[in-house]
């Protein structure tokens, strides 16, 4: 049975991701995706597509939460070789979003940041190496969406400007703004 831990379910779920990111990034935001276009391209029945999501919202999300487990991964694992190097953990950071930039481009275009909240690790950064973080519970969680925000707003501008900077060259900018 394909069940969602045998490795065929993991494969078949990673090959419908990866072609609907492949048709993601050959369409504007404007033009609607639908199950029957996504099942033509990745050479599969509509059933085997219900068996592991329920609609291509459902499957938006999956992939959404996927890649937010990564970038909180990704920023621990930075946090841990290079604490005291804001450069070193946004480059790691934009390095991450370009590799993923068709999801980017249009994630962002709908939500102000990306996942920077959920890492513990980054909020014991950002209160040790950045802008000083309020111990104020109300002025911490809205100095964080301040900044999530700020970065969120400078991925999407790059991301818009098809990213012409380097990664490198984006993490100092966000190390310029936030010191």
């Amino acid at each position: 049975m394909n069940t969602a831990h045998n490795q065929r379910a993991q494969e078949t779920e990673a090959h419908i991701k990866s072609v609907f990111l492949t048709m993601l990034a050959q369409r504007t935001v404007q033009q609607s995706m639908n199950v029957k276009q996504l099942c033509v391209h990745a050479h599969i029945n509509r059933s085997t597509f219900y068996v592991h999501y329920k609609d291509i919202y459902d499957l938006a999300e999956k992939i959404q939460l996927d890649q937010q487990a990564q970038v909180i991964q990704l920023l621990d694992h930075a946090l841990v070789v290079a604490p005291d190097n804001l450069a070193f953990v946004m480059t790691r950071l934009f390095e991450f979003v370009y590799k993923n930039r068709y999801f980017y481009q249009v994630y962002l275009q709908r939500h102000s940041g990306i996942f920077l909240f959920d890492s513990t690790e980054f909020q014991k950064f950002m209160t040790k190496i950045a802008v000083p973080l309020p111990h104020n519970p109300v002025q911490r969680r809205y100095r964080m969406a301040f900044l999530t925000a700020g970065v969120g707003a400078m991925m999407r501008q790059w991301l818009k400007d098809d990213c012409q900077e380097t990664p490198v060259e984006m993490a100092q900018l966000v190390d310029l703004a936030y010191r």
